[in-house]
């Protein structure tokens, strides 16, 4: 096997940058999405639940179908960035679009579009996440290599949570 030069240290921290979108995303979404739906809305508890519960089992099933995805695309551009750009992208989308429903839905319309924004929001994480952790694992042919690339992953996710946590809290 042919030995690759050491990573840089610029290439790892922008690696580790990817993870915030992800890690700022799940931060919000479990704190603020069911006090958001039912405080604010008047959506039952139980509806978001079953709701983001959609959601949940539908990631079952979208991130194997990304990967494979992911794993036969060939361009340009590699087999992983073009999914890491449309997944980042309409994953804003769809984050805004989950907290931003129509003003004055019915609780019914609220459930539907908790649902839908919920698929939505699954699946373009997906499509940027799979192939993100994808990528790190491909930066690297040896175990340490893979092991330092993971930490400034796990440390570019803990950076987002934490500016995450202090934006929550001056809000």
């Amino acid at each position: 096997m042919e030995r690759l030069p050491p990573l840089t240290l610029w290439t790892k921290v922008a690696y580790g940058i990817g993870s915030s979108c992800e890690a700022a995303k799940s931060f919000t979404f479990g704190i603020f999405l069911l006090f958001f739906y039912t405080s604010v809305l008047g959506l039952s508890g139980t509806a978001v639940a079953v709701a983001t519960g959609f959601g949940v089992a539908w990631d079952s099933t979208i991130d194997p179908v990304v990967g494979y995805w992911s794993d036969n695309t060939r361009t340009r551009y590699g087999r992983r960035h073009p999914f890491m750009l449309i997944g980042s992208v309409l994953m804003g989308a769809s984050f805004f679009a989950i907290f931003t429903p129509p003003a004055g839905s019915s609780s019914a319309f609220l459930f539907v579009w908790l649902i839908a924004t919920s698929l939505m929001l699954r699946t373009t994480s997906s499509i940027f996440q799979v192939p993100y952790f994808a990528l790190g694992a491909e930066l690297n042919p040896d175990y340490h290599g893979r092991t330092s690339i993971s930490a400034y992953r796990a440390a570019g996710g803990l950076v987002a949570t934490m500016a995450a946590a202090a934006v929550a809290v001056t809000v």
